[in-house]
């Protein structure tokens, strides 16, 4: 399927944030804009305060082209399953 010009998908938006979300829902992960440019862009200059954003390590994909055997799959999830912690509810969200 082509590729929809955004600025015709959300119309009346503001430009500077069409094309921030043009940038940031990118398929291809090698294209992907990365947070620190993202907060340089020029939609956020309001906020941008580069004494306040602290870079993170790059995203680490290389499970994601991992193929595992049947019985890695299984050892995973019951890993998963196993060290599962429900969060703990406050009071007040156990009242409602």
């Amino acid at each position: 399927m082509p590729k929809r010009n955004f600025a015709d998908v959300f119309l009346g938006a503001n430009p500077l944030a069409v094309d921030l979300l043009e940038k940031m829902l990118v398929l291809d992960t090698d294209k992907w804009i990365s947070a620190s440019q993202a907060l340089n862009h020029p939609y956020f200059a309001q906020y941008h305060d580069p004494d306040d954003e602290p870079e993170a390590e790059p995203y680490d994909q290389s499970f994601e082209s991992h193929e595992p055997e049947i019985q890695e799959w299984k050892r995973l999830t019951w890993e998963e399953v196993v060290s599962f912690e429900p969060p703990s509810l406050d009071r007040e969200q156990m009242d409602s």
